[in-house]
């Protein structure tokens, strides 16, 4: 939680792309006190860390195109 209210989180992880070249991802969640939600992810190539495309950004009004569940 930070001081504005939202709740953010990231993730990180080393993956393959459709060529099956290894990538590294980096996706960042955030959910904010005014019911939006938005999700940014960032690849890069390995071993060079170097930047593959632009950032995808998403955002969202809460159960206006983005859910929450359980599993």
């Amino acid at each position: 939680m930070v001081a504005d209210g939202a709740l953010d989180f990231a993730e990180e992880h080393a993956t393959v792309n459709h060529r099956g070249k290894p990538i590294w991802q980096f996706l960042r969640y955030q959910v904010k006190s005014d019911q939006t939600a938005a999700f940014t992810m960032d690849v890069l190539s390995l071993p060079s860390f170097t930047r593959k495309a632009e950032q995808i950004c998403y955002g969202r009004a809460i159960s206006k195109g983005t859910a929450f569940f359980m599993n």
